[in-house]
């Protein structure tokens, strides 16, 4: 049983516009939208006005013998910990294509991250990203921030890197 609120879509072409406003925006109304299984779709242009996207839901894992899997449709930040015991292999599973997300990796010692599925034609390690980027996560406790784009459900593709190493 399908219902459907149509706003705006008698107005004659060319004739104006609808606008929806929804809260008094001099105090602290808010506007809460939930899609259940489904999506929140947005067709145009999205501007926040003194405002900011927050993501809520936080994933972590440890890297044990060598290998994690991130699966990103339950999270959009994830912190992974490299756990001491070898290089760090990272796949990644069920990402909605196109997101963006945004992945903390903290080093523990002289280890690597590998990244096993990412994006061609990125053929460079994850630290020698964050060094093009300006920082060297190679100490423990060094925290690289990733920002990265799902070119497919199991694909991610490195935007960006920040590296902090105020942690060592």
């Amino acid at each position: 049983n399908t219902q459907t609120i149509n706003i705006g879509s008698g107005t004659p072409s060319g004739t104006g516009k609808a606008t929806i406003t929804i809260g008094n925006t001099s105090n602290a109304s808010a506007l809460n939208l939930k899609a259940g299984t489904g999506s929140v779709n947005v067709t145009g242009n999205l501007t926040l006005t003194d405002g900011v996207i927050v993501y809520n839901d936080v994933g972590s894992a440890l890297c044990i013998s060598g290998t994690t899997t991130v699966t990103l449709s339950t999270t959009n930040y994830n912190t992974i910990d490299g756990a001491d015991d070898g290089d760090c292999t990272i796949t990644f599973a069920s990402a909605k294509v196109g997101g963006i997300y945004l992945i903390q990796l903290i080093w523990e010692g002289s280890y690597n991250f590998i990244l096993a599925n990412t994006a061609a034609p990125q053929t460079q390690t994850i630290k020698q990203i964050c060094e093009a980027s300006g920082g060297t996560p190679d100490d423990p406790g060094d925290r690289a921030t990733l920002i990265v784009r799902a070119t497919n459900p199991n694909q991610i593709q490195i935007l960006s890197c920040a590296v902090n190493t105020a942690f060592d």
